[in-house]
């Protein structure tokens, strides 16, 4: 499974990048068209490093509402996003 980070803007996704360490590997996508976001870049990282980024984005003192975190799951060969609350990660 993984997690889908959106942000408010391009420049917080950027520096949440710049604040992972480097054997963590994630991706910087375009936002899925199915979600709704100001910004058009998201961030893609496996479940298993969720705890990772949950301390990147405490790092940057980031307010719930400057990014949406949402949990993928691939249900009949379609791509489905549900929002996540940080704190259940």
């Amino acid at each position: 499974m993984k997690f889908l980070a959106t942000f408010l803007s391009s420049q917080h996704a950027i520096a949440i990048g710049k604040k992972m360490p480097s054997n963590v590997p994630f991706l910087i996508i375009p936002t899925p068209r199915e979600i709704q976001s100001s910004c058009g870049i998201a961030m893609l990282i496996s479940v298993d490093h969720s705890a990772i980024l949950k301390k990147a984005i405490a790092k940057m003192k980031l307010s719930n509402d400057l990014f949406t975190l949402y949990r993928c799951e691939e249900i009949d060969g379609r791509m489905f996003y549900f929002i996540e609350s940080i704190e259940n990660i």
